[in-house]
């Protein structure tokens, strides 16, 4: 999916500050896969330590260049994290309720209502949804 350096120059020579911005992303992306997969510093090697200590300063450089030259991608990241997080504990609690509305109906003999609360305006298409698929699941039964 990444193309080097030189090749995104060589494709676009105008846009050469935006290919070494991209190159160096997908530099930094890579480095941090590699550290996801040896993150515990028991396992590596002394000089693939000092390696990496000497690529921190080099990664918070670059990270701190491309925010520059980009301001709204943190922001924009950080808000979509937030969203994603607001969704899953909605999408939680829908079911933890359909569970305690299937175990108490179970129990009882009669289905009971149970309110749901109301969305917040960024999540109610997900949560409109998730609400139809346990409607749907609910009359599967």
């Amino acid at each position: 999916m990444c193309c080097s350096a030189a090749d995104a120059a060589a494709a676009a020579p105008a846009a050469a500050p935006a290919a070494a911005a991209a190159a160096a992303l997908c530099s930094l992306q890579q480095q941090h896969r590699s550290s996801i997969c040896c993150s515990s510093s028991k396992y590596l090697p002394s000089s693939l330590q000092q390696q990496q200590q000497k690529q921190q300063p080099q990664q918070q450089l670059l990270r701190s260049r491309l925010q520059q030259q980009h301001p709204g991608y943190h922001h924009r990241h950080r808000r979509q994290q937030q969203q994603q997080q607001q969704q899953q504990q909605q999408q939680q609690q829908q079911r933890q309720q359909q569970e305690l509305l299937s175990s108490s109906s179970s129990a009882t003999g009669a289905p009971r209502s149970i309110p749901t609360p109301t969305p917040t305006p960024a999540a109610a298409p997900a949560a409109a949804a998730a609400a139809a698929a346990a409607a749907a699941a609910a009359a599967g039964r």
